[in-house]
């Protein structure tokens, strides 16, 4: 049996933990008879030698160096940012009291936080069933639902619906969760949110919608999802800011020809009276210009048509 399976016993946790949070360097080197550890602190490279001949596991010579080093907690984040699932699960099992896991460090971080901004499942799993509130909000306000749903893992976002994280939260921009991954194009994650009940409507402190997010960053796919579940496309902002005027603006094209087809409508301007045909022409977007004259033209072609058809009758 290796140092990491004897530790899980509460005979050995009681032989080498120092209180509920920290093992204690004294009673490490006393509970195993390792006299010879010289740093109470950190472990070298002679210090490694000797614990491994005396069946101290690597795995375990980590856990215990980022404890004296960083404590636990610091030590988990570390290990969340870094992927080591089984150096988490020996920091966890290591103590009488896991719920360093909801305390933040000097950044405001937490594991689950970490794990589920890189896209470490298994770890997000385990740091759940051990408790971890999926609730909880870093500097930035934002939860692990947060940082799952911007960089697009599906799978840790259904993960921590079922865990009950909260849809309705607000970063410190004022976006929820659908905003940010409409806006950074993340088709199945927006589709799932919006089955999970996340409102299509809601704005950000600027009045932007998750329409206006994912036009702005040119996420056609994001669009047509919303759009296709109600989106609203004429949706002005807080600075009388359109979806249209928003890809008009950037110069895209094919955006500006989807929205056009699906109704987004040309005639509205913004705060300072310009349209979307207006802010492409300023932003020298000739081509996408020229849609909306074509359109003008299309559509003064089919007024004439319509009244020579009525007056024929």
């Amino acid at each position: 049996m290796n140092f990491a399976q004897i530790l899980l016993t509460s005979e050995i946790k009681e032989r080498i933990c120092s209180n509920l949070n920290f093992l204690d360097a004294r009673n490490f080197r006393d509970a195993f008879n390792l006299s010879s550890l010289k740093s109470p602190i950190s472990i070298d490279d002679t210090d490694q030698q000797i614990l491994l001949l005396k069946g101290v596991n690597a795995l375990t010579i980590e856990a215990y160096s980022l404890i004296q080093n960083f404590g636990s907690r610091k030590a988990c984040i570390i290990a969340a940012q870094t992927g080591q699932i089984k150096l988490i699960q020996l920091l966890i099992e290591s103590t009488f009291n896991p719920q360093f896991i909801n305390e933040p460090d000097l950044n405001g971080d937490y594991p689950l936080i970490c794990a589920s901004f890189r896209g470490y499942f298994e770890i997000v799993h385990f740091l759940l069933i051990c408790g971890a509130n999926p609730n909880l909000l870093n500097l930035q306000n934002e939860s692990a639902l947060f940082c799952s749903a911007r960089n697009g893992f599906l799978s840790i976002v259904q993960l921590l619906i079922n865990f009950q994280a909260d849809l309705t939260l607000r970063n410190s921009k004022g976006e929820t969760p659908l905003i940010v991954a409409s806006g950074n194009g993340h088709f199945q994650v927006v589709n799932f949110l919006i089955r999970e009940g996340s409102s299509i409507e809601e704005s950000d402190q600027i009045g932007n919608t998750p329409l206006i997010w994912a036009v702005r960053n040119n996420h056609q796919n994001v669009v047509q999802l919303l759009i296709s579940k109600g989106a609203r496309i004429n949706r002005i902002n807080n600075i009388g800011i359109t979806a249209l005027m928003v890809a008009a603006r950037n110069g895209y094209f094919e955006m500006v020809q989807f929205l056009l087809k699906s109704g987004a409508d040309k005639t509205i301007v913004n705060r300072v009276g310009k349209t979307a045909w207006n802010l492409a022409r300023e932003n020298g977007h000739s081509q996408v210009a020229n849609l909306f004259e074509e359109e003008n033209l299309t559509e003064i072609a089919d007024l004439l048509k319509a009244s020579q058809k009525s007056n024929r009758s």
